[in-house]
This record gives structure tokens, sequence and C-alpha cells, in this order.
């Protein structure tokens, strides 16, 4: 499909060359003799290239440049190359002028039919150019911002340093945890906020590893401890030479509250086994002890009072004994108490 050249010219002559040296190239030759209309007539033609005149009367040719810019913009529309065309008098800082303002290219009149197609060739090919390094630098950017908002909501604790151990960046999750400003951290060392294994850097440069973990306990602003596992591995330049430590850190104050918990509920399991195989023990020899002091109470009338004193407190004794058995099957979690000096003991609850 043949490409539109629109020209907006003020004068028949420069019409009249451009739209035989233009459709003799294949091009698709559209023109105005004003501002005006060569603004209408671009939002109706859209066109391909437009070749403005600097000097018109009306409107010239750096304000209707800039009214096709805020019309481009309004109909969201794609930038279109612009080429000015200039009188050969035009002095340098008008035509500088005419470059600051963004068009592509400017043609001094009079001009021949191999210069006209060669800066338009050339036009059209940095104009591509520029289109395809904006979309690059769009795609960068919007690879950039993914990345940064990947970092930022990633539930670790992300950290850089430079080689000395330095803070470089901390993601938000670091101050989510450690309840501390970025600011406050930043070109500190990493040492400032470990409360052992400070090491953990100038251990892993030893290694020689691509990346090594470590559980580390980290210091809070509020002066809390809280366990965590830091990943380290290493930052390269372009010349993989090492330039710093990326420092991936994980909470592990959930996992510790679950370990400790899972830890309580064997124990409390191997207790109950314990307890019921003691249950089980007593209760054999419990039972008939009571049997037989009920037998002897019932059997012997001729018992006195003192010797009936004595059956009574064994009896009693042994159905506090069996009592306290009974709490073995139904004991739910352990509370020590201290017994005498260093010696604790177990609670039935």
């Amino acid at each position: 499909m043949a490409k539109k050249v629109l020209l907006i010219d003020d004068d028949q002559d420069v019409h009249l060359h451009l739209k035989i040296v233009l459709e003799k190239s294949g091009y698709e030759f559209i023109s105005a003799y004003d501002g005006d209309s060569g603004i209408g007539l671009y939002l109706s033609e859209k066109p391909d290239l437009v070749i403005l005149d600097y000097l018109m009367p009306g409107k010239n040719g750096i304000e209707v440049y800039q009214c096709l810019n805020e019309r481009i913009k309004s109909a969201n529309l794609n930038a279109t190359p612009v080429i000015f065309l200039t009188a050969s008098n035009q002095n340098s800082d008008e035509v500088a002028s005419i470059l600051e303002s963004g068009v592509n290219a400017y043609l001094k009149k009079p001009f021949g039919p191999k210069e006209l197609l060669n800066i338009i060739e050339n036009t059209f090919v940095t104009h591509e150019i520029s289109l395809r390094n904006r979309k690059l630098k769009d795609a960068i950017e919007h690879g950039k911002n993914f990345l940064e908002n990947l970092v930022e909501s990633y539930p670790v604790a992300i950290i850089t340093t430079n080689d000395g151990g330095l803070i470089t960046f901390v993601s938000k999750a670091v101050e989510e945890i450690l309840k501390y400003e970025s600011e406050d951290l930043l070109g500190t060392s990493i040492k400032i906020i470990l409360t052992e294994n400070k090491g953990c850097l100038e251990k892993f440069r030893q290694s020689g590893t691509p990346f090594e973990s470590y559980e580390v306990r980290v210091l809070s602003k509020s002066g809390m401890t809280i366990p965590m596992e830091f990943t380290i591995s290493e930052l390269k330049d372009n010349h993989q030479d090492v330039n710093g430590y990326l420092v991936v850190g994980k909470d592990l104050s959930a996992n510790k509250a679950l370990e400790k918990e899972k830890l309580e509920k064997e124990r409390l399991a191997a207790i109950n086994e314990s307890l019921a195989t003691i249950n089980h023990q007593i209760n054999n020899p419990l039972t008939p002890i009571l049997g037989n002091l009920q037998l002897i109470k019932n059997d012997q009338p001729s018992l006195n009072d003192a010797q009936l004193k004595k059956i009574e407190i064994i009896e009693a004794n042994a159905k506090k004994i069996s009592e306290i058995i009974k709490k073995f099957n139904q004991v739910s979690e352990l509370t020590r108490r201290n017994y005498y000096g260093n010696v604790n003991y177990l609670e039935l609850n």
C-alpha cells in the first residue's frame, strides 16, 4: 500500500513540484494551502508523513505543528513524522528552534527531486527506529515496574548489600517484619540487625558456593529478636566480578511456633502413653487390695475400733490412688510446678 504524504504550503509551484516527484516515486500525494486546511486534512486522511512550510500566512509552520501535536494527543493517534521546508536564508538559531520543537528533519528551498526523496526515505527510517526504541523503552520500563512491584509484594525480606556488607536496598517486607524505615537501614552494615551469626557474609565468601542459607536472629526496631533464615547469593557486574550480595530472609517465627506446638503435642502423647501404662500397672494390684479390704471389714465383726480405723485409712488412701490414676486418662496439657530447688513436677490438668 502506497504511503500517504501531506504537503501544507501556500506556494502552488511547490505543490506541483512535489506532486510530480512523489507520485512518480510511488507515494500518494495530498495537499493543503494553509495551516487550518492542513490540520483538517491530516485528521481526515491520517497521512504517513507531513511536509510543512515554515513561513506561511496565518498560522506559521511552528503553530501548525503545535496544533497537529495537540490534535494527535486528543485523538489518541500515533505520532507522524514531520519535515519542515525552510528558506535558504534561514539563520541557524531558527533552524535550531525548528529541530528543538521535535520535528524529524528540515529541507531548505530550493531542493531537487533526489534531495527530497532522500530526506523522505531517511525520515521514514529514523522514525521507524524511533518508534522501535520507544516501544523497547516502554517494554523495559514495564518490565522494571513489574519486577519492582514483584519485589515489593513478595512476602519475604529482600536486602542487597555492597561488597563490604553495607545495605543498598531493602524491600517493603523488611520494613513490615523489622518495623524499620528503609532510610534507617540504607548505608548501614547488615551486622547492625544481626544478634548472632554476624559473620554469615564472611562465611559465605569463603564457602565458594553459588548460594548458602544461614539461620540467624534479627533485631527489630523495637528490640525484639526474630528468627529468620537468610539465603545469600552473589551480585555480579558486567565483568562477572562480585560487587555485592543478595540476601533473602524468611521469617521463621511461625515455623518455630509450629515446631514448639508439635514438640509439646509429641511430649504430651508420650506422657499419656506412659500414664496409660502406669494406670494399667497400678490398677491391677489396686483392685484386689480394695476388694479384700472390704471383705475383711464384712467378714471380721470382731475387729476392734483401732483395727477398723487402720483398715479405713488404708482403704481411703487406696481410693485416693485410684482417683489419681483416673486423672491419668484425662491429661490435656502439661503444667510444670517447682517442687524443690531445681526439681519440677507435672501438674495433671
